[in-house]
């Protein structure tokens, strides 16, 4: 950037991550996106999970290697578990949601922030049941990224 950002009530600035790792256990993270709703596309929507330890998510099965549990924070119409499921062979995160889905066709772009660090970029929305969002690890990205902000 030319000049640095303003930052402010409205305006902050997020991290690039350091590790290959997924959120640990505990992690608090958050959603953004213009997706579709019934009530407007021009309205910046966000949601807050948390990554939670298998035995606090027993309704899930946590049978797959890599997958952990994350649940909504904000307690409204869509509280069934979000599960989280890091293939780091590919690069991405699958977060795989319930119906009345957290995100929504239009979210692609939006950024997956946990703790202040971007951790992936929505690139596929789950709209109905057992359908995975998929994030590519900003990660993987970082060095990429640092590139082209440097020219």
């Amino acid at each position: 950037l030319k000049a640095p950002i303003q930052t402010g009530k409205d305006i902050g600035v997020v991290g690039l991550p350091k590790v290959l790792t997924p959120p640990p256990y505990g992690t608090r993270c958050f959603f953004l996106g213009w997706g579709y709703s019934e009530s407007s596309k021009t309205v910046l929507r966000w949601t807050k999970f948390k990554i939670l330890k298998p035995e606090q998510c027993p309704e899930v099965d946590l049978r797959v290697e890599g997958e952990i549990c994350a649940r909504d924070s904000k307690k409204i119409s869509y509280t069934a578990p979000v599960t989280v499921q890091s293939i780091f062979n590919y690069r991405f995160l699958h977060i795989t949601c319930d119906p009345g889905s957290i995100f929504s066709k239009g979210d692609s772009g939006g950024p997956l922030v946990c703790n202040g660090i971007v951790t992936g970029i929505l690139q596929i929305g789950a709209n109905v049941a057992n359908h995975a969002a998929t994030f590519p690890l900003v990660s993987h990205y970082v060095t990429f990224i640092e590139e082209a902000c440097a020219d």
